[in-house]
């Protein structure tokens, strides 16, 4: 069982964003999902820094559905206050991991020439 449980962890992996540690039973680990667009989209406005409310409001009545429920059960990636929104440390954490780009490696290209000889059908 324990080699199924690393094999379900391996497909798992690049799913999930763990947000905070496993310490014992009591405080266990916390993950998110990393393809949660709403929430994405409106750590990425925010992440410039401190944005007013009315801002943080408009851009998510125009992302979500229902903000307000939106509002209140992600509040923990948000510090509200009166300069404005900005992120806590939890949505930094997803922030960092989201705005990660995959790096593709890029390889030199050659060209190469090829002469025939038409007369030749051997060559």
């Amino acid at each position: 069982m324990d080699k199924l449980d690393k094999f379900e962890d391996f497909l798992e992996e690049g799913k999930k964003i763990q947000i905070k540690r496993k310490y014992t039973e009591n405080h266990p680990a916390h993950t998110v999902g990393k393809t949660a667009n709403v929430r994405n989209e409106i750590l990425k406005a925010v992440k410039d820094g401190v944005i007013t409310e009315e801002e943080f409001t408009k851009i998510l009545s125009k992302l979500s559905t229902s903000p307000k429920r939106w509002r209140t059960t992600n509040s923990k990636y948000f510090f509200v206050s009166e300069e404005g929104v900005r992120l806590s440390k939890w949505g930094l954490r997803i922030l960092s991991e989201v705005d990660e780009t995959p790096k593709l490696k890029t390889f030199a290209i050659c060209e190469a020439t090829v002469t025939m000889d038409a007369m030749d059908p051997k060559s």
